[in-house]
């Protein structure tokens, strides 16, 4: 009794999460029925999990969900802003050929290559390979890795499905994140040539208006 005590102990409380009860589309308006209370020890426990049943009404799951499947904060995105007359959420799985070349994450953004080996509309043999889409939003991944939702304009998303359709690879690789891209510009700004002659320039156009130099040289 006492070895039960002390391991459950350690484990800490159960905690509730949350599991679904039946399949659940990709955008489909989430509802608390869907899914069942499952509770878990605190220590697996952790701050992606969705524990409080409010998080789940009126949102929907930016990834497609199975019986079982157990429901985090990172699938989670308001109905209205994937519901919008702008932007749709394109769901993207690997395969023989679509290819991840990293890891993702939600909030990641992404850049998009595609391959063609003949001209979709003509069928001749006509290899080539253009950047398709740059800096694309990643709103939701899959637990396993193998989906992600991308966040497009629905004539983005029109290109993107005609791609699937008739490209011979879809690439996908992670675009320079914003916290990235603000050190390299930084990195670039100090680097410039440029702006050292401005800097230089400035200093030097500092010290000829101030007046303790010219004294200073006039003596």
């Amino acid at each position: 009794m006492e070895e039960t005590a002390a391991l459950q102990a350690g484990l800490g409380a159960p905690t509730t999460v949350y599991v679904a009860k039946q399949e659940i589309a990709s955008r489909e308006i989430l509802r608390p029925e869907f899914f069942e209370a499952k509770e878990i020890p605190s220590k697996y426990v952790t701050s992606s999990m969705v524990t409080d049943p409010a998080e789940i009404d009126g949102q929907v799951s930016v990834v497609p969900l199975g019986k079982g499947d157990q429901l985090t904060k990172s699938m989670l995105k308001p109905a209205r802003q994937l519901n919008d007359g702008e932007s749709r959420m394109v769901l993207l799985r690997t395969s023989d050929k679509v290819l991840f070349d990293d890891s993702f994450t939600a909030q990641d953004r992404v850049d998009i290559i595609v391959s063609y080996e003949k001209d979709p509309k003509t069928g001749a043999e006509k290899p080539k390979t253009t950047v398709f889409m740059k800096d694309k939003l990643i709103v939701g991944v899959s637990k396993n890795q193998k989906s992600i939702g991308i966040e497009l304009t629905l004539k983005e998303a029109e290109k993107l499905v005609y791609a699937e359709n008739f490209a011979h690879s879809i690439r996908v690789l992670k675009a320079p994140q914003e916290h990235d891209m603000k050190k390299d510009n930084e990195k670039d700004a100090q680097d410039d040539p440029k702006n050292s002659q401005q800097q230089g320039q400035q200093q030097q156009n500092s010290q000829n208006n101030n007046p303790q130099n010219n004294n200073q040289a006039g003596n």
